[in-house]
């Protein structure tokens, strides 16, 4: 059994109810996997291009994604990075609040194979200097907030990114995030093997040193064998 065969199978059992199933239903890693390729678009897009899959606001204003919009986002995205000769296993750091081009930047990181740094808010000009002296990004994506601090950490550290991608505002030596959707909107999909490594979160070094902790591919296969996350099910999608 394939993987999509497997979620939508997963899918159709929680939906009837047959919780006793799922607890002896066998799940064997892939050799290769790709989430995005394999489950959003093979399933969602595919079977609901119109459904809802992301509905975001602010308190003020509201705005809703289907699975075919972020698809095609996703895939002007990808075209965008790949433009900028990014390649698999490229480090992205991303910086932002929980704005719609956060999303944008999983599904492309899991679509396209690269390493995703997902880095909060709070963090500071010297604790962006930390991760980049451990491992220095090829592409950031940022808020205007933040993106003055990352400017910083690079004067500081010495080291400069090769792309950076401002989602709102304007700044010097930085693209506006509005240039992506001029892209095509077809993209392939990375060959990603199920260890290649996806995220990679820092802990904070409140008790200890900092040390970067990486999830790979298998995550959400990884997730449904331990009942732990629900990525896609009976029609409650999250991301």
């Amino acid at each position: 059994m394939n993987t999509a065969s497997l979620y939508r199978q997963i899918r159709d059992m929680i939906a009837a109810k047959q919780f006793e199933a799922l607890r002896t239903l066998e799940i064997i890693k892939p050799q290769q996997f790709n989430w995005v390729a394999e489950v959003f678009e093979n399933i969602h897009v595919k079977d609901t291009p119109d459904a809802h899959a992301l509905i975001w606001t602010d308190g003020v204003q509201t705005k809703t994604f289907s699975f075919r919009e972020l698809s095609l986002h996703c895939n002007r995205f990808l075209h965008c990075l790949r433009k900028h000769q990014l390649q698999q296993q490229d480090v992205i750091f991303s910086q932002m609040p929980l704005v719609p081009e956060n999303w944008l930047t999983v599904l492309v990181s899991i679509k396209g194979g690269f390493r995703l740094i997902p880095a909060a808010t709070i963090l500071n000009v010297h604790d962006i200097v930390y991760r980049f002296g451990k491992l220095m990004p090829k592409a950031v994506v940022a808020d205007i907030d933040n993106a003055i601090k990352i400017d910083e950490a690079e004067v500081l550290s010495g080291k400069f990114v090769s792309l950076k991608i401002l989602v709102n505002g304007t700044r010097d030596g930085w693209i506006s995030f509005k240039e992506i959707y001029t892209e095509e909107a077809v993209a392939d999909a990375a060959p990603t093997y199920a260890n290649d490594a996806l995220f990679l979160f820092f802990t904070s070094g409140t008790t200890n040193a900092k040390s970067c902790n990486a999830y790979s591919f298998q995550l959400p296969v990884w997730s449904l064998d331990h009942c732990i996350m629900d990525w896609f099910t009976a029609g409650r999608y999250t991301l």
